[in-house]
Order: structure tokens, then C-alpha cells, then sequence
């Protein structure tokens, strides 16, 4: 079978397994099995198409190759290539040895004759293994360089499109260009090397806000039980020649399922020596902000559904606690109405007045928000206090705080006011969420899924969970009330 047609009996395929899990728990034992079956097969049709891409990929670097040998003028700048001499080729006389016998990338996916200053600085660079001048003066976007948006873009070049100039690069720079699949995922890829993935970890530390201040568990497995300490041993008086009455620290467990999430970026299918830096750059930040804002969400908002890969996020698990929301002892109740009319300063003040000494000896609380409610409700506030200054104004805005607490803008938080709902919340997430992060992020390539659009589309997969495990209890019942290490403020 062609690639394209190993491409669309996957596709077809994996849109009748997706079309199954969709039904959750709903599903019948017959569906259960077709689900199964459905997935051995699509996973001995992915080695099939990998083979044939690069098969593909032989094809195309021979055609091009044929090309110069004949003389064309690939470029079309107006130029022609030397012919071979008569009796054949020696070492050094093909355009694509220069005298080593490896191929420099000439013949690759960019199709292109060297003309230009930058293209002879890249071919330099293919040989030495050395960064070009160009890429260290770019500017980019996301990543901290151009130097470290090049190599990224080498590693794209090299196992996405199977370049082989871009191979030989990262071989000579120690960058393992590795096909990885793990028998649990529904599809494999590129597993990305260790300091691509560190990257892509503090950009996604810089665009989201849940990863940054949860408390991280690395998980070496799919799953992990990490226990918890519930209550500890209890003094008790003892009278002379009395018995010391028996007591016992107590223990649960936070579990930890690595759940798998994948991204779609686009990306143009006209490559050049310039792209490569971009490439580098933007999938990066494609990447790291579509992953940061899923983690986020599921760790804010997440409502335990398949949506959010069944975890139950912070605002979730308070009102999940009682439906009459006065039993709930990490939550503050603000007054009956908008945001300008029913929220004050004393609302605030009882919230933090409901956060637990240990939170604020053991962590650094922080306000997490939307923008607009920093905006139209708490600076509101704090102009509304009197004795503020322009310039203090001013200077709120390059760091934000609020009551002498960091203040960390969120949009996932809600941007409008509604009813029973948690805009505000306040504490220290690393002791009351674990985050559990399943290092390996793999990427895959397809050229056909945008093919009418000439575009690739780029897939990133990763694989977290996430286990809000303390907010605190419901007093009902009469139940001592008991807030967590991260408390909230609900309208009603």
C-alpha cells in the first residue's frame, strides 16, 4: 500500500475508536472489543506508514540528486549547475560530498541550489556542526535564543522530515534523533530529547500558571500512590500511675494516573534555511502554551468528565464538598449580586482570614485571577481605599499584589460574573495539589491532513495528571469546619 493509502484506512480507523471512547462508561462488551481490536490494528498500520514515509523521503533526495547531476537549475535563479566531468563522479567533484562522502543536506527537503549568504553559512554548518552566524543574531519570540530555536529546529528537520543533512547535524551535536512507542499509547512518534523537553517545560512554566505552583511529583510510571499525611499523634494528660492513653498518626494516598494529551500545530510546507529557526521557535511556543492552558484548565475548572480526562479541578472540588455552599469551610460568601455591587473589601479580608497559619509559614500564598477581575475588582478596590498614588498605581501594574499578596493572572479563571461561582482563590497550591508529570513528550508528522492547504500538521503528545487533593471540609453534621491550604471566594 502507498503512504497515502496506509493514511487513510489509519484515519478511518482511528475515527471509529474515537467515535467509540466517546461513549465513556456507556460502552457495551462487543464495543469494548471492537475498541480493541481497533487499536492493534492501527497500531501495526504506524511502523507500515513510517517506513513508507521514509521510503518517501528516499525518493524525494534521489529525484533531487538526479536533478543536479542533469544540470537543471533547481533554484530557477537563473543560473545553471555544473555538469559532472566525463568517466563519472570522484570524491569531492558530487555537490553533495564536498569531499567527506556524507551527504550535507544537499538534495534535502529545502530543494534548493546554495546561493545566498545564509544558505552557505547553513551548508558550512551541516559540515562543521557549528550554529550558524545568522541563527545566533535572530530574533525570536519564545525560546531565550536564536542558537537554541536552531537546534530545535535541526531536531524538527531531522525526525519529522527525515532530512538528512539535519541528521548528521544532530548527530555531530549528540542530539538522538529516536523513534520511541509505548504499548499503552494509542499512537507513537519522536520521543523528544531531554533538553528540548526541559525547554518546552519552563515555556510551558512561563505561559501557564498550574504547573508553576503545584507541587510536582515526576512519575516514572503510569501510575503513583504517593501517601499522605492525614492526623498526627494526640497528647493527653496522664494522672500519677495512670496509663498513657494510645494514640495514631493516620495516612491516605494521592493517586497519580498518567493520562495522555495531544496538540495539533500547523505548520507551512515551504521550508528554507530561515525557517528553520522559525520552525524551531514557533512549534515550541505552539506547543508549550496549547499544553500550559490545558493544564490550567483541568486544574482550575477541571468537572471530572472525559473533557478534562476525568480530573477534578480546584473550583470543582469545593463545591463538590456540599451543596449548601455555607458548610463548605474554605469558602468566603460574598453579597447577592455583580461583581462592582456585591463584592467588598470585607469579602476579601474574610477570605484570608480563613487560610491556615501552616499555608502561610510552609508556602507563599498568592491570589489566582482573571485579568479582569484584578482590574474591575480588585484594583477597584484599592483605589476606592484612598491614599493611593498614581505612581503606586503604576507600580502595581509591573508586579501585581493585592492585601500584601502576590497576585497570579490566570485566564482560564472567570472573566464575567456569575452566579454560585468561584472567580478568586487564594493560598498555596503546591501544599494542597500535586501534579503529577510524565515526562517523555513525543511528536509526529503527517503531510496529508492539511494537504489541500500545503500546510504539515505537527502533533505533540504528553502525558500528566492531576490531584487536587486538599480544600479543606463541610462542617454539616456539625463537623468541626476544617479550610485547606487554599481557600476561595464564592458569589451567590
Amino acid at each position: 500500500m502507498t503512504l497515502k493509502e496506509l493514511y487513510a484506512a489509519w484515519k478511518l480507523k482511528t475515527l471509529k475508536l474515537s467515535e467509540l471512547l466517546k461513549k465513556g462508561d456507556e460502552l457495551t462488551e462487543a464495543e469494548v472489543t471492537e475498541a480493541e481490536a481497533l487499536n492493534t490494528e492501527i497500531d501495526a498500520l504506524e511502523p507500515k506508514m513510517e517506513a513508507a514515509k521514509r521510503l518517501e523521503a528516499v525518493h524525494k533526495g534521489l529525484s533531487a540528486r538526479t536533478a543536479l547531476i542533469e544540470g537543471l537549475d533547481i533554484a530557477g535563479a537563473g543560473g545553471t549547475v555544473v555538469a559532472p566531468p566525463v568517466g563519472g563522479l570522484k570524491n569531492g567533484d558530487n555537490p553533495n560530498e564536498d569531499g567527506d562522502d556524507t551527504d550535507d543536506g544537499t538534495g534535502s527537503v529545502f530543494a534548493t541550489a546554495h546561493t545566498t549568504n545564509k544558505s552557505t553559512q547553513y551548508k558550512t554548518a551541516l559540515k562543521s556542526g557549528k550554529v550558524p552566524a545568522y541563527a545566533k543574531q535572530a530574533k525570536v519570540r519564545n525560546l531565550p535564543d536564536g542558537e537554541i530555536a536552531f537546534r530545535m529546529g535541526m531536531f524538527f528537520l531531522a525526525s519529522l522530515f527525515a532530512d538528512p543533512g539535519a541528521k548528521k547535524w544532530c548527530k555531530l551535536n549528540g542530539i538522538e534523533v529516536k523513534f520511541m512507542r509505548e504499548t499503552n499509547n494509542t499512537a507513537g512518534g519522536w520521543l523528544v530529547p531531554e533538553e528540548f523537553d526541559t525547554m518546552l517545560i519552563i515555556l510551558r512554566e512561563q505561559y501557564g500558571v498550574f504547573r508553576k505552583y503545584s507541587y510536582i511529583s515526576t512519575m516514572t510510571s503510569d501510575t503513583k500512590s504517593i501517601p499522605r499525611r492525614k492526623t498526627g499523634l494526640t497528647p493527653y494528660p496522664i494522672g500519677e500511675g495512670a496509663t498513657i492513653t494510645e494514640s495514631e498518626a493516620s495516612w491516605d494516598r494521592v493517586l497519580l494516573v498518567a493520562r495522555k494529551w495531544g496538540v495539533l500545530a500547523k505548520y507551512s510546507n515551504e521550508l528554507n534555511e530561515d525557517a528553520i529557526i522559525n520552525m524551531g521557535d514557533d512549534l515550541a511556543g505552539e506547543i508549550a502554551y496549547a499544553f500550559s492552558k490545558t493544564e490550567d484548565d483541568c486544574g482550575f475548572n477541571g468537572d471530572g468528565t472525559s473533557t478534562f480526562h476525568k480530573i477534578v479541578g480546584l473550583r470543582s472540588k469545593f463545591k463538590n464538598l456540599d451543596a449548601a455552599r455555607t458548610n463548605i469551610a474554605g469558602l468566603a460568601i460574598a453579597a447577592s449580586g455583580s461583581w462592582s455591587t456585591g463584592i467588598t473589601l470585607a469579602n476579601f479580608n474574610s477570605v484570608v482570614g480563613l487560610l491556615p497559619e501552616y499555608a502561610r509559614v510552609r508556602s507563599t500564598p498568592t491570589w489566582f485571577c482573571s485579568q479582569t477581575f484584578f482590574n474591575t475588582v480588585m484594583e477597584r478596590l484599592m483605589l476606592a481605599s484612598g491614599g493611593v498614588t498614581a505612581a503606586e498605581v503604576a507600580a502595581g501594574r509591573r508586579e501585581k499584589t493585592f492585601m500584601g499578596w502576590p497576585v497570579q493572572i490566570t485566564q482560564i479563571l472567570p472573566a464575567a460574573y456569575v452566579a454560585d461561582d468561584i472567580p478568586v482563590i487564594f493560598g498555596a497550591l503546591d501544599l494542597a495539589t500535586t501534579f503529577g508529570d510524565r515526562r517523555g513528550m513525543t511528536i509526529a508528522m503527517s503531510e496529508h491532513l492539511n494537504f489541500a492547504e500545503d500546510e504539515i500538521a505537527i502533533r505533540g503528545t504528553e502525558r500528566f495528571d492531576i490531584n487536587c487533593h486538599d480544600v479543606g471540609n463541610s462542617t454539616a453534621g456539625g463537623v468541626t469546619a476544617a479550610p485547606g491550604p487554599v481557600v476561595g471566594l464564592l458569589t451567590t
